[in-house]
């Protein structure tokens, strides 16, 4: 909300009504904007690397720093990603169990998405678990020091699961067949590519994702 970033959306939208100005009746345009992901405010940062390492679910390399062994991480701010590279032994499913009650104590931890919970939201289809940060904490790939800190850098983030209020992109739409004004309310991402299939024509069995169209008349 700073002024450059105002300056900047009211700058996008004078650049938008341009184009549309330029649209005629006669040309037949569906006009669609899309925004990306909205962000989220952060004040403090996550290194679940840093529980991982004590719990021996790392190697050592040459120089004797850490790296990954059976287990690898991915992390995306407002969420970080476990996936088992080998098949993991009871002692090491032990291990990332204790490393998980470890982080939860920490309170920066608002949900320990299991693989069950994964499949019911069609996410990362190869990821053992997934952790969703708690608002105001997103997580870093850093392997050392303390496991919660003061950000040094970042201010805001994305990735957090779909439902965290703050994420949320703009979907509009103007064009022949669309009812003017029309509110579609809250609808799912994946709903976006079946619609303007439809507006365009394409087969929905081109997609390589699903979800319902929406009805824009």
């Amino acid at each position: 909300m700073s002024r450059e970033a105002l300056a900047a959306v009211e700058q996008a939208d004078v650049e938008i009504g341009r184009l549309g100005e330029a649209m005629t009746e006669r040309d037949r345009v569906t006009f669609v904007v899309l925004s990306d992901h909205g962000f989220v405010a952060v004040e403090k940062e996550v290194a679940p690397l840093v529980v991982l390492v004590k719990e021996g679910l790392f190697d050592s390399n040459a120089e004797g720093k850490p790296e990954l062994r059976r287990l690898g991480a991915v992390h995306a701010g407002g969420s970080f990603a476990l996936y088992w590279l080998e098949e993991p032994t009871a002692e090491e499913q032990r291990s990332l169990a204790r490393a998980l009650t470890r982080l939860g104590e920490t309170g920066a931890i608002a949900e320990v998405v299991d693989r069950a919970r994964l499949e019911s939201l069609t996410a990362d289809p190869d990821a053992a678990v997934m952790l969703e940060a708690a608002p105001g904490f997103y997580f870093s790939d850093r392997l050392d020091g303390q496991v919660v800190r003061a950000s040094v850098k970042d201010r805001g983030t994305h990735g957090h699961l779909p439902t965290r209020a703050g994420l949320e992109a703009s979907f509009i739409v103007a064009g022949p067949r669309v009812a003017a004004g029309k509110n579609l309310g809250r609808i799912r991402l994946t709903q976006v590519a079946p619609t303007l299939a439809r507006e365009l024509g394409i087969s929905p069995d081109m997609l390589a994702g699903e979800g319902e169209p929406v009805d824009l008349a």
